[in-house]
């Protein structure tokens, strides 16, 4: 079985987001939980060109370093007692899931469906 992308190519990825990441004034941890949320996002995306696979790689990373905060501050509200949940975490859980999310909210406001939400209409 052939695999879409490289152990090689996933290490060399998250190296260089570590890395790269002080430059941009990142949190290193933040970058490779946004980098790995990414590719747990790609891995489950199908039916995508290279190119557009590597541009909703980039979205994703993106939306994961901006929401990584506010991700661990809502895994730690829903987690009982008072737990510390790491941004890193947070920028797993928000690039694998902040593309999906927004493709869904653009299907819907496509289509019907979003106006018969908010109209109250169920289907």
């Amino acid at each position: 079985m052939n695999e879409a992308v490289s152990a090689t190519t996933v290490t060399t990825t998250a190296t260089t987001a570590a890395v790269a990441a002080p430059l941009f004034g990142i949190d290193p941890l933040v970058a490779i939980g946004a980098v790995t949320g990414a590719g747990i996002f790609i891995m489950y995306e199908q039916g995508h060109s290279k190119l557009k696979s590597v541009f909703l790689f980039f979205i994703s990373v993106a939306c994961g370093c901006l929401c990584a905060s506010i991700a661990a501050d809502l895994i730690a509200t829903l987690l009982p007692g008072k737990i510390n949940v790491s941004h890193g975490v947070g920028a797993i859980l928000s690039s694998a899931v902040s593309v999906r999310v927004v493709q869904k909210v653009i299907f819907l406001t496509e289509s019907q469906a979003l106006q018969n939400l908010i109209k109250g209409k169920m289907k």
